[in-house]
């Protein structure tokens, strides 16, 4: 895929200190002990389910769909975390 795509992601700290990050764009999740491990680990989810899907259907992300609509609305009410690449961070909670 040559075009620069942004993903929107939900980045979350459970009640047990695990963060979680959950794309919007494509039902894509990762987690991690702290908010670097969680990016890094999304980072490489996300280059990997998009080889993966084009890989089998010719396409990037194909067959992926959108994040349940929980995570949307969490997306409204998160608070953005400056980033300096085409992912945009928010952390919910």
């Amino acid at each position: 895929m040559s075009d620069i795509q942004t993903f929107r992601v939900i980045i979350a700290k459970d009640d047990e200190g695990t963060f979680t990050a959950q794309c919007l764009e494509y039902d894509i999740f990762a987690q991690g002990k702290n908010e670097e491990m969680v990016k890094n680990r999304f980072a490489k989810q996300i280059e990997f389910e998009r080889q993966l899907s084009s890989e089998a259907n010719g396409l990037d992300f194909d067959g992926i769909p959108p994040a349940p609509d929980c995570f949307h609305n969490m997306w409204e009410a998160a608070i953005d975390i400056p980033d300096g690449d085409s992912t945009q961070y928010r952390m919910y909670g």
